[in-house]
């Protein structure tokens, strides 16, 4: 089974509580991803696997009926997603981090069937990163994940779940780029000052919330200084 774990939490250096803040009307950025990523074809199930079932969490579940939550471990998160992915008997995970509110599902689509043709155990779009940041895709076998929990002992690596899969040698693993390097593009929320930005974007789009990856370039091929904030 495909299934998407989306890796997320309250605390943040940076910017705490940041996927909880209002974006647009009623919407925060986790309550989008998962909306986004019900208009896959591809993927069967949707887990979030965070470090505690916080009140905010909780208001997810109830509004999210068909999402499935697993609490583990809050700073060995390459545990966490190991778990999560064998309990619920998933053999190809993707990972996505919830402060990706613009995750594009024709591009995680595509990156699935890639991935079974091409038959590797790692298949990214951040190994040579060529997309903006914020689109950011991993998809792996459990057998991979598997290696990962059980060679990983860095504590780097425990927390970043894919740095060993990168890495080992003993991991077939490719890349998806994209044509053009936009990768100098900042789409991920992380601080106030992305907040800010990507309520920017979706204002131009709303009511529209499903708008696509080459929706948000065509914008920005439009109004360029839109995307040339000094941060």
């Amino acid at each position: 089974m495909i299934a998407v774990i989306i890796q997320a939490r309250e605390k943040s250096t940076r910017f705490p509580k940041k996927i909880f803040k209002k974006i647009i009307k009623n919407e925060n950025s986790l309550s989008l991803i998962i909306k986004r990523l019900k208009k896959s074809k591809q993927v069967k199930k949707t887990i979030i696997a965070i470090p505690s079932l916080t009140k905010n969490f909780e208001s997810i579940k109830k509004r999210y009926r068909h999402i499935k939550f697993f609490v583990g471990n809050e700073k060995d998160v390459l545990s966490r997603y190991y778990y999560a992915a064998k309990k619920n008997n998933i053999s190809i995970i993707v990972r996505i981090t919830s402060d990706c509110p613009l995750i594009d599902w024709e591009m995680l689509d595509r990156m699935i069937k890639d991935f079974k043709k091409l038959k590797v155990d790692f298949y990214s779009n951040c190994l040579n990163r060529t997309f903006p940041d914020g689109y950011d895709i991993e998809i792996f076998s459990f057998k991979a994940l598997s290696l990962a929990f059980h060679k990983a002992k860095k504590v780097f690596d425990r927390e970043h779940v894919t740095s060993y899969l990168k890495r080992s040698k003993l991991i077939k693993k490719k890349n998806f780029a994209n044509k053009i390097n936009l990768y100098f593009i900042r789409l991920t929320l992380d601080t106030k000052k992305d907040l800010f930005f990507i309520k920017k974007i979706y204002k131009f789009f709303y009511p529209k919330i499903f708008f696509k990856f080459k929706d948000v370039m065509e914008l920005f091929s439009q109004k360029p200084h839109l995307f040339h904030q000094k941060w």
